[in-house]
């Protein structure tokens, strides 16, 4: 998973747990802080003599402290996929701003606020190679919340598992055999009783927070994400028709991907 969707799944998921009242720390020892020399919240500032103006908030927990005083009810995750992109969403996935749009949303009683994050390298040369500079910013303010409605998580599951296998098989058939030992290890993180074991991101959410169902499906996703630049699964080519397959295939894995994270994040509140 890239760093900017990972961020936002810590933030949703240790930002529910604050809302509830668990206590969760600064974040800032947090791994997907740790390549961060700055995370800012940019909120508009009510009407009146400072209409249109911003107030600054230096840390998630700062940003989080706020949202409760203003009554957040909770926070979700989405993502959309470009509309009409020049390139598939899961060949871009790589770039920053690329690959569809991740969202927080601030759900309040009768409407919502919508986060988006942005990164920029503001010191490349740093040796604890804390480099990035994130900034998040209301994109919509006051809109309609999504809906609340029950997550399927199983139906999502067997979807990624039946995605992971025909993808594997894939892999097996043209012997990538790197790829399909990954996308196996989505498939065993699917069946796995003790699946913190076999997450990449150690502290991407809380401890005990989700139900087993929700962490197998966000780690299985989490460990199956192979779209990123040269070396990457994207990188790959084939000849005549397997070529359409593998282009389909990769398309479908990274939707069912997304959706699979998002909800696992959503499931608990």
């Amino acid at each position: 998973m890239v760093g900017t969707l990972s961020q936002l799944v810590t933030l949703v998921s240790y930002g529910n747990a604050y809302l509830r009242g668990r206590e969760i720390g600064s974040l800032s020892s947090n791994s997907e802080f740790q390549f961060c020399n700055t995370v800012e919240f940019l909120f508009p500032k009510p009407a009146g003599p400072w209409f249109g103006k911003e107030l600054l908030v230096g840390s998630p927990l700062k940003w989080l402290e706020t949202l409760k005083d203003r009554k957040c009810t909770r926070l979700k995750l989405s993502h959309f996929p470009t509309p009409n992109p020049e390139a598939p969403d899961h060949m871009l996935a790589a770039f920053v701003g690329g690959g569809g749009q991740s969202l927080i949303e601030a759900a309040f009683d009768s409407n919502s606020d919508y986060w988006a994050g942005k990164w920029e390298v503001t010191n490349q040369k740093a040796p604890d190679r804390k480099i990035w500079r994130v900034t998040y910013n209301v994109v919509a303010k006051n809109s309609k919340s999504t809906s609340n409605a029950a997550i399927d998580l199983q139906g999502l599951r067997n979807r990624l598992e039946k995605t992971l296998l025909e993808i594997r098989d894939f892999a097996q058939k043209h012997k990538v055999d790197n790829f399909a030992a990954i996308f196996q290890n989505g498939i065993d993180c699917l069946n796995s009783a003790s699946v913190t074991e076999k997450s990449y991101h150690k502290d991407l959410v809380p401890d005990g927070w989700y139900s087993l169902e929700a962490e197998q499906l966000l780690t299985a996703a989490s460990n199956a994400w192979v779209f990123g630049g040269m070396g990457s699964w994207n990188d790959l080519g084939f000849e005549g028709a397997d070529n359409k397959i593998y282009e389909d295939l990769s398309a479908k894995l990274y939707s069912t991907i997304n959706e699979s994270i998002v909800a696992a994040v959503n499931s608990k509140h």
